[in-house]
């Protein structure tokens, strides 16, 4: 069907058109308003109930850590870690003794204390500390070779809810058990000398939703990443593999939430809640008997209101079509201009109504469109400048000849290997120099620029500057930074920290991420700095200009992030007169 041209035709059209939807749509209203309504009330009340139980299956497993980190820090176990036992089968002297006794009186204060299957310590030295209905039979050699015991000693002592596991007592009461597997630490060498061994029972988190599940729900469980089931209203239904269930992977991919869903032709409600501490997620089927006895529709009342909704909307066309047109002329040709680049602000097409409301928004977009576009041209211009000005100071003579005269003292008391060394670096400063300082590179790179400049600089000063690395992970270092970003920091430690110092001096470049971003530190132990010193490095672009290799200031390479990354990236400067200076850049990470 052809579309009117006209406006008002299609005004005409339209409100006819809402005006039998309308009708319909009040047939409608109440079943589905109701409908809505006591699913609203459902969600509502399930949401709370699901976040409780969360909140207090959380606290058992909290408890659970608790009692764990005091095994793991607990100074009475000192004297039976590092007591050396000659005979193959330690017996329980006093130490032993007063340990099982201290164990057994932590577990009995406890509130989870009945939850606890086994427990096992076992140390190097030969002693072997169990306690728990099951600990007896537990085979040490055999659980010592299962991947979840494993997986937990590697964790460097943190706690570890991996999933649920066979009890490993050959004789239990309790068919499946929650570890927790550590490492004994020596608090005096600072070494493993031994593990223990944690089983709580699945009542640990079942105790918890059998107090506060209500009527209507049908199944609740708690399931690991993997989908296994690690807790169930009903015993028989641990241990197994949910994945297969329709809806399971949509819980595991969205953690928290709730959604609808058939199960075996009947309609279900799924409420799900991913645990804080661990990757479980507790999963409650609802059933939607409640929400039976839907509203009856008043049709007679259907006639009636299609009649007076056409009289009124063939009223308010002709009327409003009037109002609406020639405002909407104004607002085209205002925006014809826009785009044949006249940002001039238009007042005829404001007022107090919602076109006139639009019409003050197109002039004040018009304005921050005008405002942007010379703000990217200034921005664009300090850019070129400081570009060109990097271009022009690439390469100063000042420190080529200190370099040279540097190479020419170790050819006298030296051989070919430290000539070649410094020469190699000075040579692969000038090519990256040669190349450009506005190009970006990883870090990794970056960093070695900053190594050869350091071992240049040794030649100098007889070894004096001692440069180190540290790095969170290893990955960081692929992140991309501007070239040439940390030299003249280095620079300004050498010649304003170390050198004035007359000493040996320590240089620390740190990297590290928070946030999302990367944080650099570079640090020196040199005479640091006022703070009217600091002020001047950032308000005195030419302070370094004849010293450095690149003549690039502290305020030269802020000026430089700021316009690469934005404002909200730069350097910042802490120092303390006669002790340090720390110099901390703060750039996003770019592969």
């Amino acid at each position: 069907m052809r579309q009117p041209k006209n406006l008002k035709t299609r005004l005409i059209l339209y409100f006819t058109a809402s005006t039998i939807i309308l009708s319909i749509s009040i047939n409608l209203f109440h079943y589905y308003s109701t409908k809505n309504l006591l699913k609203k009330n459902m969600i509502e009340n399930a949401n709370p109930s699901i976040n409780y139980i969360t909140d207090n299956i959380e606290k058992q497993l909290k408890l659970a850590g608790q009692l764990s980190d005091w095994i793991f820090m607990n100074s009475s176990l000192e004297r039976v870690k590092l007591k050396k036992y000659n005979s193959v089968e330690v017996p329980y002297d006093d130490d032993i003794s007063r340990v099982v006794d201290i164990l057994n009186d932590q577990i009995i204060s406890s509130s989870i204390g009945n939850n606890i299957s086994s427990l096992i310590i076992s140390l190097d030295n030969g002693v072997d500390i169990r306690t728990g209905e099951d600990a007896s039979m537990v085979d040490k050699e055999k659980i010592e070779t299962a991947g979840w015991f494993v997986d937990g000693l590697h964790k460097n002592g943190l706690i570890h809810w991996n999933s649920i596991i066979i009890n490993p007592s050959q004789y239990n009461s309790n068919k499946y058990v929650l570890p927790i597997v550590r490492p004994v630490i020596s608090s005096v060498y600072n070494k493993k000398i031994g593990w223990s061994f944690i089983g709580f029972k699945e009542s640990l988190i079942s105790d918890v939703y059998k107090k506060f599940t209500s009527g209507n729900v049908e199944q609740i469980y708690v399931i690991n990443p993997q989908g296994i089931c690690v807790s169930h209203q009903s015993p028989k239904m641990i241990g197994t593999n949910y994945l297969d269930h329709p809806y399971i992977k949509t819980v595991l991919s969205q953690g928290k939430g709730c959604f609808d869903t058939k199960i075996n032709g009947i309609n279900k409600m799924i409420v799900f809640n991913k645990f804080k501490t661990t990757d479980w997620i507790i999963v409650e089927e609802l059933s939607y008997e409640a929400l039976v006895g839907q509203n009856m529709v008043l049709f007679n009342s259907t006639i009636l209101v299609i009649f007076i909704s056409t009289m009124i909307s063939f009223t308010l066309t002709v009327y409003l079509s009037s109002n609406l047109t020639n405002p909407l002329k104004k607002l085209k040709r205002h925006m014809k201009n826009i785009s044949n680049g006249n940002f001039t602000r238009d007042m005829s097409i404001e007022g107090q109504d919602e076109i006139g409301e639009v019409g003050k928004g197109i002039n004040e977009m018009t304005l921050n469109i005008k405002a942007l576009l010379d703000f990217k041209l200034m921005e664009e211009e300090n850019k070129r400048k400081l570009e060109l000005k990097l271009l022009q100071s690439q390469v100063n003579p000042h420190f080529l000849y200190n370099t040279l005269n540097s190479i020419k003292w170790m050819a006298s008391v030296q051989r070919a290997d430290g000539i070649s060394n410094a020469v190699s670096a000075l040579g692969r400063l000038l090519k990256n120099l040669a190349k450009g300082t506005s190009d970006k590179i990883t870090l990794r790179e970056e960093t070695s620029l900053i190594e050869d400049y350091v071992l240049i600089q040794n030649i100098r000063y007889g070894g004096r500057i001692k440069f180190e690395k540290l790095v969170d992970r290893e990955e960081l270092m692929n992140f991309r930074i501007v070239k040439f970003t940390l030299q003249p920091i280095i620079e300004n430690a050498v010649f304003h920290g170390i050198e004035p110092k007359k000493d040996a001096g320590r240089i620390i470049l740190s990297l590290a991420e928070a946030d999302g971003e990367l944080l650099i530190s570079i640090e020196d132990d040199g005479v640091g700095m006022t703070g009217d010193q600091i002020g001047k490095l950032f308000f005195n672009p030419n302070i370094d200009k004849n010293i450095g290799i690149s003549s690039m200031g502290i305020k030269n390479v802020d000026d430089r992030l700021k316009l690469t990354y934005g404002s909200n990236y730069g350097l910042d400067i802490i120092s303390e007169e006669g002790c340090f200076t720390r110099v901390i850049i703060k750039i996003p990470k770019e592969d």
